[in-house]
């Protein structure tokens, strides 16, 4: 148990520092942070427990007022930061290279940075067995993964 907590310490404060950073060339801008909206997804779903998880990590752990958002997921999350209406958001990773290509559900390239896997997320890939399918391929776009 004692590893676990120093692990969701260290991701907290790792979240903390990329969240302050940009603000710390100003003081002023820094002490307007009154509060921290992490996007998460439904409220039964994984990325919503994480974003709470996260959100109460922050509040007890680093005094830092923050809540998790009910979303329609990764997609939402994209557009909630690109719009500055939350401040961290939880996705899936072929959603965030889609964005920061600008391509498939998004017209133009997001501006936003990973801070940290979370979870191994691992998929089954099924075919029916007369599918001319027969491989499966998987591309990462450079610095993401």
């Amino acid at each position: 148990m004692a590893g676990r907590k120093c692990k969701g310490i260290a991701l907290a404060a790792v979240l903390a520092v990329s969240l302050l950073a940009p603000l710390s060339s100003s003081p002023a801008a820094a002490l307007e942070l009154k509060q921290v909206s992490i996007a998460g997804a439904g409220t039964a779903g994984t990325f919503y427990i994480m974003a709470a998880g996260i959100a109460d990590l922050f509040g007890k752990q680093l005094g830092v007022n923050s809540v998790a958002e009910v979303t329609a997921g990764s997609v939402e999350n994209v557009k909630l930061l690109d719009s500055k209406r939350v401040e961290l958001a939880v996705m899936q990773v072929d959603v965030m290279q889609n964005a920061l290509a600008g391509k498939a559900q998004f017209k133009s390239p997001v501006d936003m940075t990973a801070i940290a896997p979370l979870y191994p997320n691992v998929i089954q890939i099924v075919t029916l067995k007369d599918s001319p399918i027969n491989s499966f391929a998987v591309r990462f776009l450079p610095g993401v993964c």
